[in-house]
């Protein structure tokens, strides 16, 4: 399966792990179930996009930036794990046709994952000392 979606920590990460031969629409796809996760959080959601397996940018790759998650209040942060060429400067282009400026790079899933659980963690706090 190119395109596998997982939530970790307690919903407060959406994991999605891309495989060789992912398709745009495949990810579109996850849409209805990702934008219901983040309407019936109560907190912000994070993602992990894992591309480190795939060798290459699908096909019309850059309308993802049609995805109706960058529509929701509580989408936050994107880490995104990849060496693939080109594929930062594309995320990075269409993320300024949807004005979402929270994409973040890693070359390792560790590395990534642990800059999410430390702006899960700053969350917790500032809702702790907002008594939220």
């Amino acid at each position: 399966m190119p395109a596998l979606m997982e939530l970790k920590d307690d919903g407060r990460i959406i994991c999605l792990t891309l495989t060789d031969e992912w398709t745009v629409q495949e990810v579109l796809d996850l849409d209805p179930l990702v934008v219901n996760h983040l309407r019936q959080s109560s907190h912000r959601v994070h993602f992990l996009v894992d591309v480190s397996q795939a060798d290459g940018i699908p096909q019309h790759y850059i309308k993802l930036c049609k995805s109706a998650r960058f529509a929701e209040p509580n989408l936050g942060y994107t880490a995104v794990v990849s060496d693939i060429f080109g594929l930062q400067l594309l995320s990075e282009i269409g993320a300024k046709l949807v004005n979402y400026n929270k994409n973040h790079f890693f070359r390792s899933r560790e590395v990534a994952y642990s800059f999410l659980r430390t702006v899960i963690q700053q969350e917790y706090c500032s809702e702790a000392a907002f008594g939220r």
